[in-house]
Protein backbone atom coordinates (compact mmCIF):
# COMPACT_ATOMS: atom_id res chain seq x y z
CA UNK A 1 0.00 0.00 0.00
CA UNK A 2 1.14 3.38 -1.36
CA UNK A 3 2.12 5.71 2.43
CA UNK A 4 1.41 9.50 2.25
CA UNK A 5 4.83 10.56 1.77
CA UNK A 6 5.00 8.00 -1.84
CA UNK A 7 1.81 9.74 -2.94
CA UNK A 8 2.63 13.38 -2.24
CA UNK A 9 6.27 12.27 -3.81
CA UNK A 10 4.54 11.37 -6.74
CA UNK A 11 1.89 14.39 -7.28
CA UNK A 12 5.08 16.79 -7.01
CA UNK A 13 6.70 15.32 -10.02
CA UNK A 14 3.88 15.78 -12.33
CA UNK A 15 3.80 19.65 -12.91
CA UNK A 16 7.54 19.11 -14.01
CA UNK A 17 6.58 16.25 -16.25
CA UNK A 18 3.76 17.95 -18.20
CA UNK A 19 6.47 20.80 -18.92
CA UNK A 20 8.66 18.36 -20.19
CA UNK A 21 6.20 16.39 -21.87
CA UNK A 22 5.47 19.70 -23.79
CA UNK A 23 8.82 20.76 -24.22
CA UNK A 24 9.34 17.66 -26.41
CA UNK A 25 6.34 17.78 -28.52
CA UNK A 26 7.42 21.76 -29.48
CA UNK A 27 11.08 21.44 -29.97
CA UNK A 28 12.60 19.82 -32.58
CA UNK A 29 14.66 16.74 -31.65
CA UNK A 30 17.69 14.40 -33.62
CA UNK A 31 17.30 10.54 -33.04
CA UNK A 32 19.41 10.30 -30.19
CA UNK A 33 17.66 13.21 -28.31
CA UNK A 34 14.18 10.98 -28.52
CA UNK A 35 15.78 7.94 -27.73
CA UNK A 36 17.44 9.54 -24.44
CA UNK A 37 13.79 11.29 -23.77
CA UNK A 38 12.23 7.86 -24.49
CA UNK A 39 14.62 6.43 -21.63
CA UNK A 40 13.35 9.08 -19.27
CA UNK A 41 10.10 7.32 -19.31
CA UNK A 42 11.51 3.74 -18.73
CA UNK A 43 10.94 3.11 -22.52
CA UNK A 44 13.30 0.19 -23.17
CA UNK A 45 14.68 -2.06 -25.40
CA UNK A 46 13.83 -5.74 -24.72
CA UNK A 47 16.63 -6.94 -22.64
CA UNK A 48 17.94 -10.61 -22.83
CA UNK A 49 20.78 -11.49 -19.85
CA UNK A 50 22.91 -14.54 -20.50
CA UNK A 51 24.19 -14.32 -17.18
CA UNK A 52 22.82 -13.26 -13.93
CA UNK A 53 22.79 -11.83 -11.32
CA UNK A 54 21.96 -8.75 -13.25
CA UNK A 55 23.15 -5.80 -11.58
CA UNK A 56 21.91 -2.26 -12.25
CA UNK A 57 24.81 0.74 -11.52
CA UNK A 58 23.92 3.93 -11.45
CA UNK A 59 26.17 6.97 -11.67
CA UNK A 60 25.22 10.42 -12.31
CA UNK A 61 27.92 12.68 -14.26
CA UNK A 62 30.90 12.12 -16.18
CA UNK A 63 33.21 12.19 -13.31
CA UNK A 64 30.96 9.73 -11.32
CA UNK A 65 30.94 7.57 -14.48
CA UNK A 66 35.04 7.50 -14.78
CA UNK A 67 35.08 6.88 -10.88
CA UNK A 68 32.53 3.89 -11.09
CA UNK A 69 33.97 2.11 -13.94
CA UNK A 70 37.37 0.75 -11.98
CA UNK A 71 34.38 -0.38 -9.66
CA UNK A 72 32.58 -2.58 -12.37
CA UNK A 73 35.65 -3.76 -13.63
CA UNK A 74 37.26 -4.90 -10.69
CA UNK A 75 33.15 -6.56 -9.26
CA UNK A 76 33.02 -8.56 -12.46
CA UNK A 77 36.29 -10.27 -12.09
CA UNK A 78 35.22 -11.45 -8.42
CA UNK A 79 31.52 -13.46 -10.12
CA UNK A 80 29.97 -13.83 -13.10
CA UNK A 81 27.44 -11.34 -13.88
CA UNK A 82 25.50 -8.82 -16.41
CA UNK A 83 25.46 -5.24 -15.68
CA UNK A 84 23.37 -2.31 -16.72
CA UNK A 85 24.52 1.33 -15.98
CA UNK A 86 22.23 4.00 -16.33
CA UNK A 87 23.22 7.76 -15.96
CA UNK A 88 21.60 11.56 -15.71
CA UNK A 89 24.22 13.17 -18.48
CA UNK A 90 25.11 13.55 -22.19
CA UNK A 91 28.13 13.43 -21.55
CA UNK A 92 28.49 10.56 -18.51
CA UNK A 93 26.20 8.11 -20.93
CA UNK A 94 28.37 8.75 -23.90
CA UNK A 95 32.21 7.97 -21.73
CA UNK A 96 29.77 5.29 -20.17
CA UNK A 97 29.01 3.86 -23.90
CA UNK A 98 32.78 4.10 -24.55
CA UNK A 99 34.67 3.11 -21.40
CA UNK A 100 32.25 0.60 -19.10
CA UNK A 101 32.01 -2.93 -20.93
CA UNK A 102 27.88 -2.78 -19.70
CA UNK A 103 26.00 -4.49 -21.09
CA UNK A 104 23.47 -1.79 -21.61
CA UNK A 105 23.95 1.89 -20.93
CA UNK A 106 20.83 3.83 -20.49
CA UNK A 107 19.29 7.30 -18.56
CA UNK A 108 17.68 6.43 -15.25
CA UNK A 109 14.07 7.07 -15.31
CA UNK A 110 12.64 10.13 -14.08
CA UNK A 111 11.24 9.12 -10.19
CA UNK A 112 7.70 8.67 -10.80
CA UNK A 113 6.40 5.82 -9.13
CA UNK A 114 4.69 4.02 -12.38
CA UNK A 115 7.70 4.73 -14.86
CA UNK A 116 10.66 3.35 -11.97
CA UNK A 117 8.36 0.07 -11.69
CA UNK A 118 8.72 -0.31 -15.20
CA UNK A 119 12.23 -0.12 -15.14
CA UNK A 120 12.50 -2.32 -12.79
CA UNK A 121 10.36 -4.78 -14.65
CA UNK A 122 12.54 -4.53 -17.92
CA UNK A 123 15.84 -4.39 -16.38
CA UNK A 124 14.82 -7.71 -13.70
CA UNK A 125 17.72 -6.53 -11.25
CA UNK A 126 19.05 -8.37 -8.36
CA UNK A 127 20.43 -5.83 -7.26
CA UNK A 128 20.83 -1.98 -7.33
CA UNK A 129 24.26 0.04 -6.72
CA UNK A 130 24.18 3.59 -6.65
CA UNK A 131 27.52 5.90 -6.74
CA UNK A 132 27.72 8.22 -3.80
CA UNK A 133 24.06 9.35 -2.80
CA UNK A 134 22.01 10.04 -5.65
CA UNK A 135 18.53 9.77 -2.88
CA UNK A 136 15.55 8.76 -6.09
CA UNK A 137 12.56 8.02 -3.25
CA UNK A 138 10.85 5.74 -5.52
CA UNK A 139 13.74 3.81 -6.77
CA UNK A 140 14.67 3.04 -3.00
CA UNK A 141 10.96 2.82 -2.42
CA UNK A 142 10.40 0.14 -5.22
CA UNK A 143 13.41 -1.85 -4.53
CA UNK A 144 12.91 -2.75 -0.74
CA UNK A 145 8.62 -3.20 -2.24
CA UNK A 146 10.69 -5.69 -4.81
CA UNK A 147 13.00 -7.38 -2.46
CA UNK A 148 15.98 -6.08 -4.30
CA UNK A 149 18.75 -5.11 -2.17
CA UNK A 150 19.97 -1.29 -2.97
CA UNK A 151 23.23 0.08 -2.37
CA UNK A 152 25.10 3.58 -2.14
CA UNK A 153 29.02 3.22 -2.40
CA UNK A 154 31.04 5.59 -1.64
CA UNK A 155 28.09 7.52 0.18
CA UNK A 156 28.43 10.99 1.19
CA UNK A 157 26.56 13.80 2.57
CA UNK A 158 27.57 17.00 2.39
CA UNK A 159 26.72 19.53 5.16
CA UNK A 160 24.74 21.72 2.99
CA UNK A 161 22.76 18.94 2.22
CA UNK A 162 22.72 17.19 5.33
CA UNK A 163 20.59 20.51 6.69
CA UNK A 164 18.38 19.79 3.94
CA UNK A 165 17.61 16.76 4.61
CA UNK A 166 17.84 16.85 8.45
CA UNK A 167 14.48 18.93 8.53
CA UNK A 168 12.75 15.85 6.20
CA UNK A 169 13.56 13.39 8.28
CA UNK A 170 9.98 11.88 8.80
CA UNK A 171 10.45 11.31 5.00
CA UNK A 172 13.76 10.22 4.64
CA UNK A 173 13.38 8.01 7.26
CA UNK A 174 10.64 6.16 4.94
CA UNK A 175 13.11 6.20 1.71
CA UNK A 176 15.96 4.88 3.95
CA UNK A 177 14.91 2.14 5.51
CA UNK A 178 15.68 -0.86 3.67
CA UNK A 179 18.94 0.28 1.73
CA UNK A 180 22.63 -0.25 2.68
CA UNK A 181 24.95 2.17 3.00
CA UNK A 182 28.24 2.24 2.59
CA UNK A 183 29.69 5.67 3.38
CA UNK A 184 32.88 7.56 2.76
CA UNK A 185 33.77 8.50 5.90
CA UNK A 186 32.48 8.18 10.05
CA UNK A 187 30.62 11.86 9.50
CA UNK A 188 28.93 10.43 6.78
CA UNK A 189 27.54 7.50 8.32
CA UNK A 190 26.57 9.98 11.31
CA UNK A 191 24.96 12.11 8.66
CA UNK A 192 22.95 9.44 7.40
CA UNK A 193 22.22 7.92 10.32
CA UNK A 194 20.66 10.76 11.31
CA UNK A 195 18.30 11.18 8.19
CA UNK A 196 16.77 7.68 9.44
CA UNK A 197 19.12 5.23 8.00
CA UNK A 198 19.62 1.55 10.34
CA UNK A 199 22.73 1.63 11.83
CA UNK A 200 23.16 -1.92 11.05
CA UNK A 201 22.48 -0.90 7.00
CA UNK A 202 25.76 1.42 7.60
CA UNK A 203 29.59 0.72 6.99
CA UNK A 204 32.31 3.08 6.19
CA UNK A 205 34.40 1.78 3.41
CA UNK A 206 35.96 5.05 2.05
CA UNK A 207 36.32 6.65 -0.80
CA UNK A 208 36.83 4.42 -3.80
CA UNK A 209 37.62 7.55 -6.08
CA UNK A 210 41.30 7.26 -4.88
CA UNK A 211 41.55 3.60 -5.71
CA UNK A 212 40.01 3.98 -9.27
CA UNK A 213 43.03 6.22 -9.69
CA UNK A 214 46.13 5.73 -11.78
CA UNK A 215 49.60 7.42 -10.33
CA UNK A 216 51.26 6.73 -13.55
CA UNK A 217 49.97 6.55 -17.03
CA UNK A 218 51.15 4.19 -19.42
CA UNK A 219 53.88 4.61 -22.54
CA UNK A 220 50.26 4.48 -24.85
CA UNK A 221 49.06 7.33 -23.03
CA UNK A 222 52.07 9.25 -22.98
CA UNK A 223 52.79 8.89 -26.49
CA UNK A 224 49.09 10.20 -27.44
CA UNK A 225 49.58 13.61 -25.25
CA UNK A 226 53.22 14.02 -27.03
CA UNK A 227 51.53 13.07 -30.32
CA UNK A 228 48.66 15.47 -29.44
CA UNK A 229 49.86 18.52 -27.85
CA UNK A 230 52.93 20.68 -28.29
CA UNK A 231 52.95 22.53 -25.31
CA UNK A 232 55.86 25.14 -23.94
CA UNK A 233 56.24 24.70 -19.89
CA UNK A 234 55.84 25.70 -17.54
CA UNK A 235 52.29 24.72 -17.96
CA UNK A 236 49.13 25.54 -16.12
CA UNK A 237 46.18 23.08 -16.13
CA UNK A 238 42.35 24.52 -15.11
CA UNK A 239 40.25 21.82 -14.71
CA UNK A 240 36.19 21.78 -14.62
CA UNK A 241 36.04 24.92 -14.33
CA UNK A 242 32.21 26.93 -14.14
CA UNK A 243 31.58 31.10 -14.95
CA UNK A 244 33.50 33.29 -12.92
CA UNK A 245 36.92 31.44 -12.44
CA UNK A 246 37.37 31.27 -16.19
CA UNK A 247 37.92 34.96 -15.22
CA UNK A 248 40.22 34.41 -12.51
CA UNK A 249 42.25 32.14 -14.54
CA UNK A 250 43.00 34.31 -17.68
CA UNK A 251 43.73 37.10 -15.35
CA UNK A 252 46.20 34.46 -13.69
CA UNK A 253 47.72 33.73 -17.07
CA UNK A 254 48.24 37.29 -18.20
CA UNK A 255 49.67 38.31 -15.67
CA UNK A 256 52.75 35.75 -15.24
CA UNK A 257 53.29 35.43 -18.84
CA UNK A 258 55.19 38.08 -18.93
CA UNK A 259 57.47 36.64 -16.12
CA UNK A 260 57.36 33.54 -17.75
CA UNK A 261 56.87 34.14 -22.04
CA UNK A 262 56.73 30.54 -22.54
CA UNK A 263 53.91 29.85 -20.26
CA UNK A 264 50.47 27.95 -21.58
CA UNK A 265 47.70 27.03 -20.37
CA UNK A 266 44.58 24.41 -20.90
CA UNK A 267 41.17 24.75 -19.64
CA UNK A 268 38.79 22.27 -19.72
CA UNK A 269 35.27 24.10 -18.63
CA UNK A 270 33.21 21.98 -16.68
CA UNK A 271 30.59 22.55 -19.32
CA UNK A 272 30.73 22.58 -22.86
CA UNK A 273 27.60 24.83 -23.62
CA UNK A 274 29.49 27.49 -21.93
CA UNK A 275 31.95 27.18 -24.53
CA UNK A 276 31.23 30.87 -26.07
CA UNK A 277 31.42 32.35 -23.02
CA UNK A 278 34.98 31.14 -22.17
CA UNK A 279 35.96 31.69 -26.04
CA UNK A 280 34.83 35.36 -25.02
CA UNK A 281 36.79 36.09 -22.75
CA UNK A 282 40.02 34.92 -24.22
CA UNK A 283 38.82 37.33 -27.37
CA UNK A 284 37.98 40.52 -24.97
CA UNK A 285 41.85 39.79 -23.29
CA UNK A 286 42.70 39.59 -26.89
CA UNK A 287 44.50 36.14 -26.09
CA UNK A 288 45.23 33.72 -28.67
CA UNK A 289 43.60 30.35 -28.19
CA UNK A 290 42.74 26.68 -29.73
CA UNK A 291 40.53 24.59 -29.26
CA UNK A 292 41.26 21.00 -28.95
CA UNK A 293 38.85 19.90 -30.69
CA UNK A 294 40.67 21.22 -33.82
CA UNK A 295 44.11 20.01 -33.04
CA UNK A 296 45.11 17.93 -36.04
CA UNK A 297 48.56 17.48 -35.33
CA UNK A 298 50.66 18.53 -32.24
CA UNK A 299 50.86 22.17 -32.87
CA UNK A 300 52.22 24.61 -31.00
CA UNK A 301 49.76 26.98 -28.93
CA UNK A 302 50.12 28.96 -26.01
CA UNK A 303 46.29 28.53 -25.00
CA UNK A 304 44.45 25.18 -25.25
CA UNK A 305 40.35 25.14 -24.32
CA UNK A 306 38.93 21.60 -24.15
CA UNK A 307 36.09 21.03 -25.67
CA UNK A 308 36.14 17.12 -25.64
CA UNK A 309 35.26 14.57 -23.43
CA UNK A 310 37.05 12.41 -21.40
CA UNK A 311 40.52 13.61 -21.81
CA UNK A 312 41.28 15.45 -18.78
CA UNK A 313 42.37 12.67 -16.62
CA UNK A 314 45.43 12.27 -19.05
CA UNK A 315 46.13 16.21 -19.49
CA UNK A 316 46.66 16.42 -16.20
CA UNK A 317 50.14 14.85 -16.27
CA UNK A 318 51.28 17.33 -18.69
CA UNK A 319 50.51 19.95 -16.10
CA UNK A 320 53.25 21.97 -13.57
CA UNK A 321 50.40 23.39 -11.75
CA UNK A 322 46.77 22.11 -11.82
CA UNK A 323 43.91 24.07 -10.41
CA UNK A 324 40.23 22.32 -9.76
CA UNK A 325 37.55 24.43 -10.51
CA UNK A 326 33.79 24.70 -9.11
CA UNK A 327 35.46 25.87 -5.60
CA UNK A 328 36.14 29.77 -6.28
CA UNK A 329 32.63 29.72 -6.88
CA UNK A 330 30.12 28.48 -4.57
CA UNK A 331 29.70 24.81 -7.01
CA UNK A 332 31.39 22.42 -3.95
CA UNK A 333 34.31 21.43 -5.82
CA UNK A 334 35.48 18.31 -8.31
CA UNK A 335 37.79 15.76 -7.90
CA UNK A 336 40.82 16.64 -6.32
CA UNK A 337 42.62 13.34 -6.09
CA UNK A 338 42.61 13.33 -10.20
CA UNK A 339 45.46 14.96 -10.48
CA UNK A 340 46.69 14.89 -7.36
CA UNK A 341 47.41 11.00 -7.90
CA UNK A 342 49.76 11.59 -10.67
CA UNK A 343 51.88 13.56 -8.53
CA UNK A 344 50.95 17.42 -9.18
CA UNK A 345 50.91 20.19 -7.17
CA UNK A 346 46.95 21.17 -6.50
CA UNK A 347 45.43 24.30 -5.98
CA UNK A 348 41.38 25.19 -5.31
CA UNK A 349 39.46 27.61 -4.11
CA UNK A 350 37.04 27.60 -0.83
CA UNK A 351 33.71 26.17 -1.90
CA UNK A 352 34.45 22.51 -1.42
CA UNK A 353 31.40 20.93 0.02
CA UNK A 354 31.72 18.22 -2.26
CA UNK A 355 34.82 16.75 -1.48
CA UNK A 356 35.78 18.16 1.91
CA UNK A 357 36.89 15.16 3.67
CA UNK A 358 39.39 14.78 0.41
CA UNK A 359 40.73 17.92 0.81
CA UNK A 360 40.75 18.52 4.20
CA UNK A 361 43.43 15.43 3.60
CA UNK A 362 45.10 17.20 1.01
CA UNK A 363 45.49 20.46 2.99
CA UNK A 364 46.48 18.85 6.11
CA UNK A 365 49.01 16.17 3.96
CA UNK A 366 50.77 20.12 2.40
CA UNK A 367 49.71 18.20 -0.90
CA UNK A 368 47.39 21.20 -1.80
CA UNK A 369 46.88 24.71 -1.23
CA UNK A 370 43.34 26.63 -1.19
CA UNK A 371 43.25 29.89 -2.70
CA UNK A 372 40.72 32.89 -1.80
CA UNK A 373 41.32 34.86 -5.07
CA UNK A 374 42.43 35.36 -7.97
CA UNK A 375 45.15 37.93 -6.05
CA UNK A 376 45.97 35.04 -3.95
CA UNK A 377 45.50 32.37 -7.10
CA UNK A 378 48.05 34.26 -8.84
CA UNK A 379 50.49 34.52 -6.44
CA UNK A 380 50.30 30.71 -5.27
CA UNK A 381 50.91 29.53 -8.90
CA UNK A 382 54.15 32.56 -9.60
CA UNK A 383 55.16 30.34 -5.87
CA UNK A 384 55.25 27.15 -7.56
CA UNK A 385 57.00 28.62 -10.88
CA UNK A 386 59.60 29.97 -9.38
CA UNK A 387 60.37 26.94 -7.39
CA UNK A 388 59.96 23.77 -9.02
CA UNK A 389 61.74 21.68 -6.59
CA UNK A 390 58.60 22.93 -4.14
CA UNK A 391 56.18 22.01 -6.77
CA UNK A 392 57.84 18.47 -7.39
CA UNK A 393 57.32 18.39 -3.31
CA UNK A 394 54.24 19.51 -2.90
CA UNK A 395 53.34 17.09 -5.68
CA UNK A 396 54.83 13.86 -4.43
CA UNK A 397 53.20 14.58 -1.50
CA UNK A 398 49.53 14.88 -2.71
CA UNK A 399 50.44 11.32 -4.13
CA UNK A 400 51.24 9.45 -1.37
CA UNK A 401 47.93 10.79 0.03
CA UNK A 402 46.67 9.13 -2.70
CA UNK A 403 48.23 6.23 -1.82
CA UNK A 404 47.71 6.34 1.29
CA UNK A 405 44.47 6.46 1.56
CA UNK A 406 43.72 3.51 -1.62
CA UNK A 407 41.80 0.47 -0.32
CA UNK A 408 37.85 1.49 0.14
CA UNK A 409 37.23 -0.63 -3.22
CA UNK A 410 38.27 -3.97 -1.77
CA UNK A 411 35.95 -2.74 1.27
CA UNK A 412 33.36 -2.38 -1.33
CA UNK A 413 33.81 -5.01 -3.21
CA UNK A 414 33.65 -7.72 -1.05
CA UNK A 415 30.17 -6.39 0.80
CA UNK A 416 28.79 -6.32 -2.51
CA UNK A 417 29.55 -9.72 -3.45
CA UNK A 418 28.05 -10.72 -0.71
CA UNK A 419 25.11 -8.94 -1.17
CA UNK A 420 24.68 -10.39 -4.42
CA UNK A 421 24.69 -14.09 -3.70
CA UNK A 422 21.71 -13.68 -0.80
Amino acid sequence: MRSVWQLFYDILWHPFLAGWLLWQLLGRKNKEMRRAAAERLAIYPPFSWKTRPVIWFHASSLGEVLSLIPLMQKLREKFPHSQVLSVSTVRGEGVARQKSGAEAVLYLPFDISYLVKRALQRIAPDMVVIFETEIWPNLFWQCARRHVPLVVVSGRISPRSFRRYRLARPFFASVLRAAYFLMQSEEDARRIGEMGAPAERVQVCGDIKFDGLRTQLDDKDIAWLHNTFAMSHPLLVAGSTHAGEEEAIFATYATLKSEWPDLSLILAPRHLQRLKDVTALLDARALPYRLRSTLLSPEPASIIILDTYGELGKIYYLADVVFVGGTLVPVGGHNIAEPAALGKPVLFGPHIANCQKQASVFLEQKGAAMVYSTDELTVRVRELLADPARAMRMGERARDVVIANQGAMARCLDELARLAKR
